[in-house]
């Protein structure tokens, strides 16, 4: 079972966590989730919110947006929606 990274426990708040290495838990009911190396964005039920394709994770959203890194550019990706912007 993968487990929280800042807390070492179990990501038990994940209803389908699937194959991921790393859970994150984020500061808006999302969770950063880490496969192969790149990083994305799941619900609670475990909906890909996001690609998994950013560089690192960004369990910090401020006004519905987040910032992460892809292919050395930094966007904001939006909570409700998953899109990106670049910065």
């Amino acid at each position: 079972m993968a487990t929280n990274a800042a807390t070492k426990k179990p990501a038990s708040k994940v209803n389908n966590i699937g194959s991921y290495a790393e859970v994150i838990e984020c500061n808006n009911g999302l969770f950063n989730v880490r496969k192969h190396n790149k990083w994305g964005y799941i619900d609670k039920e475990g909906n890909l919110i996001t690609p998994l394709k950013y560089e690192g994770p960004s369990p910090k959203f401020d006004g519905g947006k987040a910032q992460v890194k892809y292919n050395r550019e930094y966007y904001t990706v939006d909570e409700l929606t998953g899109e990106e912007h670049e910065i």
